[in-house]
């Protein structure tokens, strides 16, 4: 009998399986053949599901990202009610995925230091930022780019000097800042 095969889901499981090699070797060095080997899979296959690795890598961020926002929406829907709810929740989220967000930081940075590569996948990249500036806005009004910079430099300090983030003391501060902002 033959195999029954869910296409979208072995896609899903292709790109998911292609993201820790992206996040641990960047975009240029990875091939679809080393790709496929790490997958245990024939290139024929991946090819089949991902015409380039292009199309590989812009499907596994839209997916990482989309996957990322819908957990933070799912935890602020179940109770954030007001900013004081949504800034803990905001800070759970932010300690329970530092390291997740500091490698995408890290993808992003190798992806924006290439001038073919920044071409490329500039509007995605661009895309992804304003997808997370919008959700944090719907629940800390115009706050959002403010906010994103603020993680975004949080993640970057960690990086490069190794400072640790306290998400729970400084984000709180951050955040009480924006009831007495003069706008």
């Amino acid at each position: 009998m033959p195999k029954i095969v869910d296409h979208e889901k072995y896609r899903e499981e292709l790109w998911k399986g292609a993201f820790p090699i992206f996040i641990e070797k960047g975009y240029l060095p990875v091939t679809m053949r080393e790709l496929a080997q790490v997958l245990n899979v024939s290139t024929g296959t991946l090819y089949h599901y991902f015409e380039t690795k292009e199309i590989l890598f812009e499907t596994m961020v839209r997916f990482v990202i989309g996957e990322d926002l819908s957990q933070l929406e799912e935890r602020w829907k179940l109770k954030g009610e007001n900013v004081s709810e949504n800034s803990e929740i905001l800070i759970e989220y932010l300690e329970s995925k530092s390291s997740h967000f500091q490698s995408l930081l890290v993808l992003a940075l190798d992806i924006h230091r290439n001038s073919d590569l920044k071409l490329k996948f500039s509007s995605l990249l661009n895309e992804s930022f304003l997808q997370f500036q919008r959700i944090l806005e719907s629940r800390f009004e115009s706050k959002g780019e403010f906010l994103l910079s603020y993680i975004i430099g949080e993640l970057y300090k960690n990086l490069i000097i190794g400072h640790p983030i306290r998400w729970g003391h400084n984000l709180k501060e951050v955040l009480k800042s924006f009831q007495f902002s003069i706008i």
